[in-house]
């Protein structure tokens, strides 16, 4: 802490978090209903094991995002606020933030984005790659904990994050393109087996 300015802590993984993802995705599907085409969870929250600020990340897929407007009433009822000069200073154009606060915390982010759309897309890549790949989030964790003590927001702490989240994507989308080797593969005559 630095005078009255909160940093964010990195805490070690709870098994209350997926408890609270699953209260809130409930919830939001109530209140947006037919609006909304999926729910996720997302974020460091998600990955089973990884340490993470204590916000849960809640991400909402609209079937058009066009009717995130219509959205922001419902979810003011369910105790979210939005936040949309936080997407705009990073950038993003196809989320609106909204969060859920306790006494002095935030114990919620919800993503409202389009589903499948880029924002969709690339937060479950990166959710998968977290789950999928121990020591990339092992390293992520480390990065986390060496940048929370530095940003008293969101926006900076997020842009700071940027570079190595692109990186990860970046290599995921690489190795999506390269064609499959297959180590049983018999094309050539010379790895068939004999007939004689």
């Amino acid at each position: 802490m630095a005078g009255n300015i909160a940093y964010y802590v990195i805490v070690p993984y709870s098994a209350e978090w997926p408890r609270v993802y699953e209260r809130e995705q409930r919830q939001i599907r109530r209140a947006l209903g037919e609006r909304l085409a999926g729910v996720e969870h997302v974020g460091s929250t998600s990955v089973p094991g990884l340490a993470a600020k204590p916000i849960v990340d809640v991400m909402a897929g609209l079937r058009s995002f066009a009717d995130a407007p219509e959205c922001i009433a419902p979810l003011h009822a369910l105790g979210y606020t939005v936040l949309p000069e936080v997407m705009r200073q990073l950038g993003i154009e196809d989320d609106l933030l909204f969060v859920k606060t306790a006494p002095d915390a935030v114990t919620v982010n919800l993503h409202l984005t389009e589903f499948d759309g880029t924002f969709w897309q690339e937060r479950l890549m990166f959710r998968e790659l977290l789950r999928s790949q121990p020591e990339l989030a092992h390293e992520y964790e480390e990065i986390k904990r060496s940048l929370a003590p530095q940003f008293p927001n969101g926006a900076g702490y997020s842009t700071a994050k940027g570079p190595f989240i692109e990186a990860a994507l970046r290599e995921a989308r690489r190795r999506a393109s390269q064609p499959a080797t297959n180590p049983q593969d018999n094309s050539h005559p010379e790895s068939r087996p004999s007939r004689g």
